[in-house]
């Protein structure tokens, strides 16, 4: 249990993302690299013992990981291999149990695509998306602004 809370503590400060921050100006962001959270992986394998991770799918692989606080046992991260080709391309990402973003790979080639900032769990307040698949984001949109 202590061992994971170091690990933990680490992951909750990165929660706000890589590169960006929450009040980063959409033209500000524009040509920015859309990159997976630290603490995130595609790969299967670099899921430890740490994380709790199931085969739904039953072909002996892991389809589907989550890392659970210790003591709370609020859930941190979760993250799915959609498609099972191994490699896991839709991730979620809580604070204090609640969904505050998602990050997708939607065409399963190892790269975000897509970066969904969430509000108290269910709002979508604002995506960041790359529509040219070349790492960049070139999409923002931003609900609720005028």
């Amino acid at each position: 249990m202590k061992k994971t809370l170091p690990l933990f503590l680490c992951l909750l400060a990165l929660v706000v993302g890589p590169g960006y921050s929450q009040d980063t100006k959409a033209s500000e962001l524009l040509g920015q690299p859309l990159l997976l959270s630290e603490g995130l992986f595609f790969e299967i394998g670099q899921y430890d013992d740490t994380w709790v991770t199931t085969d739904a799918s039953g072909d002996s692989r892991v389809d589907y990981a989550m890392l659970v606080d210790d003591e709370s046992l609020m859930r941190n991260f979760e993250a799915i291999d959609s498609n099972n080709d191994g490699k896991m391309d839709d991730f979620y990402i809580y604070s204090n149990d609640v969904l505050i973003r998602r990050e997708i790979d939607q065409d399963f080639n190892g790269v975000i695509d897509l970066v969904v900032f969430i509000s108290q769990g269910v709002y979508v307040e604002k995506y960041y998306r790359d529509q040219s698949g070349d790492g960049l984001i070139d999409q923002v949109r931003v609900f609720g602004e005028q």
